[in-house]
């Protein structure tokens, strides 16, 4: 609210925070790692460390900031409980991790957190866009309790 006031949009907001932590951890990182003692990276990780850098980061910012704007903070905010939920199956999908009794818990009560949120907020209240994601959110949320 204050940046709205101030008419400064959420995406240069995060592009400041960025800015100014990358800033102040620089000096910490140099004196503490000593980077210019360690071998040159490949250009093979160099080009890594950029793609993860537009896509991963720069992108992704960029999409949260448009799901924010469209959505509101709290659909946005139900979006970072599905992480670790997306990061098991990946996981056991691509990487063949075993998948056991307490990341099953952890999904059923991810899940009932979802419910229980998108319960509690006012559909009516809500643009058809909102609704459709409150609905896709709770489908998604009782489909992962019975995964």
């Amino acid at each position: 609210r204050r940046f709205q006031a101030l008419k400064i949009k959420p995406s240069v907001g995060a592009f400041g925070q960025l800015a100014a932590s990358s800033i102040v951890a620089t000096p910490v990182i140099l004196y503490l790692d000593e980077p210019w003692t360690l071998p040159p990276p490949s250009a093979e990780v160099m080009m890594s460390v950029l793609a993860l850098s537009v896509f991963s980061t720069a992108l992704a910012y960029l999409i949260y900031f448009r799901l924010i704007q469209s959505a509101g903070a709290v659909n946005a905010a139900l979006v970072t409980l599905l992480v670790p939920v997306s990061a098991l199956v990946l996981g056991a999908t691509f990487l063949q991790e075993q998948i056991h009794l307490t990341h099953l818990i952890g999904f059923g009560l991810i899940s009932l957190g979802l419910i229980v949120v998108a319960a509690d907020l006012h559909i009516d209240d809500k643009p058809p866009i909102q609704v459709e994601l409150l609905h896709l959110q709770a489908l998604m949320a009782s489909a992962l309790v019975f995964f």
